[in-house]
């Protein structure tokens, strides 16, 4: 592997390019996105944490090349999110980057008002999911109906605060467990259908087939689903046909309409044909199960499984950023992320006064401005337990999210 290249923090000028991401002197959390340029508030990051050095892969980028790497760059990680950033909120973002917005002294944090907590919705959701589960093999016709009542429950919370109603899934999480997990795709999957403008007749059909996508995967051995390794051609053959035993039961049973029946069939296609059951590619999969595909991945990598540990929320924003383009649709990433913010709810974060905060909620208002909580007092008056709307203050910002080891010590 390349070593990397020790910048020294007083070399950095404004204006200053390079040609591989920057990181900082612990050579783990990134400084600077490869091609971006260095601006005021990175050198006032550095001089406040002391830091005497930054490190790259790359090399300082001359003037006569900045136009051509920029023209064949692509956009992966910390460089999509900055593109959401400059998208969304620029004006906002451009005052909190100011050094003379952020007076520590002044400024006080602004608490948050109440945030809808939708506990009696979603425990309902989870209890007729459960009963679902355990039901599959019987034919009766009362299943249909507790579907639709939990769709279109769901479909009503969400659609009256759909940021609210993410975040609270998301803090919740699911640990692997089906119904919980199904619930959960389905509070996202509605939110970034909402994000999309789709109608509100389109938004139930996502909501139900999200809730149903995973329906058959309780039949799939559990040595297959929890195994470690890499699956056999056989195994893999096994796993499979979840998706296809599950749009039958859709059919046959529930008597679910096709366009339900086809976003779970197609919801481990991927969006550059390498997908299953059928190798769909690109728009030739349901929009539905497009919109599933990018929220169970989500989901999936938020909570704990058997043969691995959750991700935070920031990493699995960067995941699904990479795959965009790849094994999801780049409109619906979009849209998801705008639904989860770039900070989703859950991920804990090292505020600029050194205190530590977990983020408990956020949305596509303020993509990278969520609401915290104080968790661990850092310099100043600002104690634990303090709720901070971080889009009504300049007193403090986030400087970076804790990876999973940090933020252990504070779950």
């Amino acid at each position: 592997m390349k070593d990397f290249t020790e910048i020294k923090v007083s070399k950095l000028k404004i204006g200053m390019c390079f040609s591989a991401p920057v990181f900082f002197d612990d050579g783990v959390n990134m400084f600077l996105a490869e091609k971006k340029p260095v601006r005021q508030f990175h050198l006032d990051v550095v001089k406040r944490w002391k830091i005497q050095k930054v490190l790259t892969y790359g090399r300082v980028i001359d003037d006569s090349d900045k136009d051509t790497l920029e023209e064949t760059s692509e956009l992966h990680g910390l460089e999509e999110l900055e593109e959401l950033e400059e998208l969304d909120k620029p004006e906002e973002l451009e005052e909190l980057e100011s050094p003379e917005s952020l007076d520590e002294d002044k400024s006080q944090p602004i608490l948050t008002d109440s945030i809808p907590i939708l506990a009696s919705e979603y425990a309902e959701a989870v209890k007729n999911m459960k009963v679902l589960f355990t039901s599959q093999k019987e034919s009766d016709s009362s299943l249909r109906v507790l579907v639709d009542k939990t769709a279109e429950m769901l479909f009503r919370a969400v659609k009256q605060d759909f940021s609210g109603f993410v975040s609270y899934v998301l803090n919740k999480g699911s640990n692997g467990d089906y119904p919980a997990a199904s619930v959960n795709v389905a509070v996202m999957a509605g939110a970034a259908a909402f994000s999309m403008d789709m109608s509100d007749r389109q938004i139930l059909q996502v909501m139900t087939a999200a809730l149903l996508h995973d329906i058959y995967m309780p039949y799939v051995p559990a040595e297959i689903i929890n195994k470690k390794g890499r699956l056999t051609s056989s195994e893999f053959e096994l796993l499979k046909m979840h998706t296809v035993r599950g749009a039958s039961y859709l059919t046959d049973t529930l008597l679910l309409p096709k366009n339900i029946v086809n976003a779970v069939l197609q919801h481990h296609e991927y969006y550059n044909g390498f997908g299953y059951p059928e190798g769909r590619k690109g728009k030739d999969i349901d929009i539905a199960a497009r919109i599933i595909s990018v929220c169970d991945a989500f989901e999936a990598m938020v909570s704990e499984k058997p043969y691995r540990n959750a991700v935070i929320g920031y990493e699995a924003v960067k995941n699904i950023l990479k795959m965009s383009g790849k094994q999801f649709d780049p409109d619906v990433v979009k849209s998801v992320v705008k639904s989860t913010g770039v900070y989703p709810a859950g991920t804990f974060v090292l505020m600029s006064n050194i205190s530590v905060a977990k983020v408990i909620e956020s949305g596509e208002d303020a993509l990278f401005l969520p609401v915290v909580k104080i968790v661990a007092k850092g310099r100043g008056d600002i104690d634990t337990g303090t709720v901070i709307k971080l889009k009504e203050q300049r007193a403090v910002f986030i400087v970076r999210p804790l990876n999973r080891d940090e933020a252990m010590k504070f779950a």
